[in-house]
């Protein structure tokens, strides 16, 4: 074997590649990393940096790997498998593509296979994933219908999860066999041994095993309920379906209705077991017992592996109890009055991990069984656990136990609703939570008592007989005794959970019962403001500022709760109100002007900020509450006159980061709720918001964001409700909100950009059919300015993503002279003149495309956009960018909007089947949460 000497013989193509050239590439590598001459090093560097840019260099990465023993030579040869991957991959032929995929492929699997190999060699595997996580995130080996599974395979066997790979495979293989009850046997044994593999304790393994049971107790119940609708002739009902608990009854049981029910009775009964003993915490619960130190901590953030796998357990256990009522009920209430003998006698020494599990259980299942089962099993519960709480010993158990009562009565509200005595006794418990000091154990009551207010208002409000007095004026009276043992955060809940309730009482004593429960924060708030107007200092300490956040906050929680009947308590706290904020808006501004935009975030005037960006919340959440009925004119002038004295107008006249972004995002909402009745002070909001907010963030794309995105807002807000007064504007002020859309879409962040594309669409929608009168004037001055710019972002592959709309907008343009909706020969609106001018445009811009292929592109434009579906345009249009040199290589986000379309389709379905199935739909839509409140 001829032996090479020169480092540049690796350079010559010509010059083959064999054990020689691996072995001169060993004495290079070795050079770099171990020589003490620096001139040798520099030239073993510059040779290494020249062969890894050789256009060939990839294919001799196998071969390296193979004849190599020097660990550095094999690394060295992965960085060249990278390179190739990163930089070169679009201009690689498909047939080298697909030879890196099959070596990256092949490779993983190898190695992953090696037990030795991943302890002796960790370094150049971590290198061999990281190749693999490069192909991974530029979907490049997506192609390949082995690499996903060898890829999921890979990763578990790295980890040693051996028994979870066998499982994965063989998941569908289990199932099958269920079609023949010659096979039970086997199944039974099968499935056994399934269960005990599930509670063995390997997370990883029990997390593979819960996919497995959610999909195999689905099978079953979905056969169930197939069975079910043929035998009682409702094979098109809607909705869902709720089988009997009980053969006594006269109802069919899913044991009665599918023999493998009652064949795996045995089996799902272990099952449930196994699910109950390891359920996960919900986000709900605060409180959690720490297996290692033997603690009862406070929980404070949310663990979102655990959140998602109980998503999973739970719904996994609603599909079990709807299989079986009467089991689940049985097993559970077994395990209760096991945990209620044993946890006072083991006193400190308690391990509460069953009894939270199982809690945890309880709730997960909430309307997973009919009334008349869940009634009394919810009674056995709560009953159970009040027992215990009172028998139990030490401030961390109580606290344990607190918390899994207010869990569970949380997830029961058509429980509560039907039972006064039984809700009457658990909001008297709340209170009584709300008084105890273990950390989290406030927090969950006040959250608890919110959630049971939003969903038995109704019951709460009513009058009972058997009380002496409502129960409601009852809470208000007694309010301060909560309120004034509750942190700022938690009288929020407590406040908006009281509203709620003042909103079921009769229209006539609402705005009564607000001023009774406001009245101490009124008392504060004018003691405050008079202190004040003697001594504007008083008004400007932190103490002071925070105390008027507080009473603003409040106000904006009864405002969202009681809507319309806010509007007296509004009414007294808005002339005051906007003194301070006016006050507090020059103080703002004389700090900035004296030490710059960062005096903002200091303490004492963050505060001020505060109490002005507060101030605007409570008039927008108002407006939006109060005027959502559309029969309310009296509170729609009432909301104008506010708007006309002015909150905010001003904003032209202060300095760009003193200007409040929440003043935008009132108007939205302004706009929304009273549509033509603000179109009278539009030139006013244009002239001082709308202009010198465009100034703020038209010289780029990043600078304040959140005044940028609440623009945006705003745009669409006034083209969706102002619209006929947008050309009663200035043509000045109307040629900035048409800039505004065309700054919008030619952001580079979809959500911005795609904003953006969806107002300047229903601009020209609503133009061509509610105002043709001014579609010519409109065209004679936008339409090649605005055909320009979305030919544009059309063309750049950075706003891919904005296909869907950028087409339907330049459809429409082409409609409007196409189908002679405006022809105006002076301004060149003619179809022939507008197929010239983009002919030419598209020529200039891209000048390697042949003349006749743009004539031909372009007159099947005017062909397409005549189509009442764009799907032909679009096709055509996506056809010509992919043939763009510009648009090679990965045009994905071309077909963005299809795939949306795809998944909303496939999340419709799976929402629909999930809504028959009684339990799977959560009690609460958005969650109720004081670690999402802000400070």
């Amino acid at each position: 074997m001829q032996t090479l000497t020169d480092p540049r013989a690796l350079l010559d193509p010509n010059l083959p590649f064999n054990e020689a050239a691996v072995q001169l590439l060993d004495r290079v590598v070795a050079a770099m990393f171990l020589s003490n001459d620096s001139v040798e090093r520099d030239v073993a560097h510059r040779v290494l940096g020249e062969f890894k840019n050789m256009p060939n260099a990839w294919t001799h990465v196998a071969f390296i790997l193979n004849v190599s023993k020097d660990p550095n030579t094999k690394f060295f040869a992965l960085q060249i498998l990278e390179a190739t991957i990163t930089t070169r991959w679009n201009v690689l032929p498909e047939a080298e593509r697909n030879g890196i995929k099959a070596f990256v492929t092949s490779l993983v699997i190898q190695l992953a296979s090696d037990e030795e190999k991943q302890n002796t060699e960790k370094h150049f595997i971590n290198k061999v994933n990281e190749n693999l996580i490069q192909g991974v995130d530029s979907n490049r080996v997506a192609g390949v219908g082995v690499v996903q599974d060898s890829e999921e395979r890979m990763a578990r066997t790295l980890a040693y999860v051996c028994d979870g790979a066998f499982l994965r495979n063989h998941r569908e293989s289990v199932v099958e066999p269920l079609d023949k009850q010659t096979n039970k046997t086997s199944c039974i044994d099968t499935l056994k041994l399934l269960v005990a593999i599930s509670g063995a304790g390997h997370d990883e393994t029990f997390q593979i095993c819960l996919d497995f049971w959610f999909s195999f107790a689905e099978t079953l119940l979905h056969e169930v309920h197939q069975e079910a609708k043929k035998r009682q002739g409702q094979r098109n009902a809607e909705g869902p379906l709720l089988l009997s608990p009980d053969a006594g009854e006269g109802g069919m049981t899913p044991a009665e209705l599918s023999w493998r029910v009652k064949e795996y009775g045995e089996v799902l009964n272990e099952v449930r077991g196994v699910l109950i003993s390891r359920m996960a915490k919900p986000q709900e619960v605060y409180i959690q017992f720490d297996q290692e130190t033997g603690e009862v901590t406070r929980d404070y953030e949310v663990d979102t592996a655990e959140v998602s796998l109980y998503n999973t357990m739970r719904c996994t256990q609603v599909l079990l109890t709807n299989l079986g009522q009467m089991e689940t009920q049985r097993l559970m209430l077994s395990v209760l009055h096991m945990e209620c003998m044993q946890a006072p006698v083991q006193g400190e020494q308690w391990n509460s991990t069953s009894l939270n599990r199982l809690c945890y259980s309880i709730g997960s299942i909430s309307g997973a069984m009919t009334e008349a089962v869940e009634r009394p099993f919810v009674v056995e519960v709560i009953r159970s656990l009040l027992n215990l709480c009172e028998s139990m010993r030490g401030k961390g158990n109580k606290a344990i136990v607190a918390s899994n009562i207010m869990y569970v009565v949380g997830q029961y509200p058509r429980f509560l609703r039907a039972y006064w005595k039984f809700l009457k006794t658990v909001i008297s418990k709340l209170f009584e939570f709300m008084h105890e000091s273990f950390p989290g154990v406030r927090d969950m009551a006040c959250e608890t008592f919110l959630k049971v207010a939003q969903k038995c208002k109704q019951t709460i409000a009513a009058s009972h007989q058997e009380d002496e007095r409502n129960f409601v004026l009852t809470v208000i009276e007694n309010h301060t005794q909560q309120t004034e043992v509750l942190d700022e955060k938690q009288q929020l809940l407590f406040f908006e959970a009281v509203g709620h309730i003042i909103s079921a009482t009769p229209a006539g004593a609402q705005a009564d019962c607000i001023a009774a429960l406001m009245a101490n924060c009124l008392n504060k708030w004018s003691e405050i403001v008079e202190k004040g107007k003697t001594n504007a200092e008083t008004l400007f300490s932190m103490q002071a500022a925070r105390q008027l956040v507080q009473i603003i906050r409040i106000s904006q929680r009864l405002a969202k709760s009681t809507g319309s009947a806010f509007t007296p308590q509004l009414m007294r706290l808005y002339g005051e109100m906007m003194e301070v904020y006016g006050v507090y808006g020059q103080k703002i501004v004389t700090e900035v002007q004296r030490g710059g935009a960062s005096r903002i975030k200091h303490a004492d005037v963050k505060c001020l900020y505060i109490f002005k960006r507060e101030t605007l919340h409570l008039l927008e959440v108002y407006a939006d509450e109060s005027l959502r009925d559309a029969q309310a004119p009296a509170r729609k002038e009432t909301v104008k006159e506010l708007v006309g004295q002015g909150f905010g107008f001003r904003c032209r006249d202060n300095t760009p980061d003193s200007r409040d972004c929440e003043v935008l995002a009132l108007l939205a909402v302004l706009m929304s709720r009273l549509d033509t009745h603000i179109s009278s002070v539009l030139p006013v909001i244009f002239d001082y918001i709308f202009d010198c907010t465009l100034q703020m963030i038209k010289s780029d794309f990043q600078s304040y964001p959140d005044h940028r995105e609440r623009f945006y807002a705003l745009l669409k807000a006034c083209n969706q409700h102002c619209f006929s007064g947008l050309f009663s504007l200035p043509s000045h002020q109307l040629k900035a909100f048409v800039e505004s859309l065309v700054w919008a879409f030619k952001h580079e962040h979809p959500s911005l950009a795609e904003e953006g594309l969806q107002v300047t669409y229903e601009f020209l929608q609503k133009l061509i059919e509610g105002k043709r009168e001014l579609l010519n004037d409109f065209c004679s001055t936008y339409y090649f300015s605005l055909m320009k710019e979305i030919l544009l972002v059309l063309t750049d592959r950075l706003h891919r993503s904005g296909f869907k709309y950028q087409t339907l907008i330049f459809m429409a343009l082409l409609r409007i002279v196409g189908f002679g909706l405006v022809r105006d020969e002076a301004n060149g609106l003619t179809q022939e003149n507008v197929t010239k001018s983009l002919i030419d445009l598209l020529s200039r811009s891209f000048q390697t495309l042949n003349h006749k292929q743009v004539e031909a592109f372009v007159v099947d434009l005017f062909n397409f956009c005549g189509d009442s579906n764009p799907t032909r345009f679009q096709q055509h249009m996506r056809d010509f960018l992919i043939s763009l040199k510009e648009f090679a290589g990965d045009n994905d986000a071309l077909f963005e909007a299809e795939r949306e379309e795809a998944l909303e389709r496939a999340r419709e379905l799976e929402k629909k089947k999930r809504g028959q199935v009684p339990g799977m739909t959560p009690q609460y839509e958005s969650m109720v949460s004081i670690r999402n409140m802000e400070d």
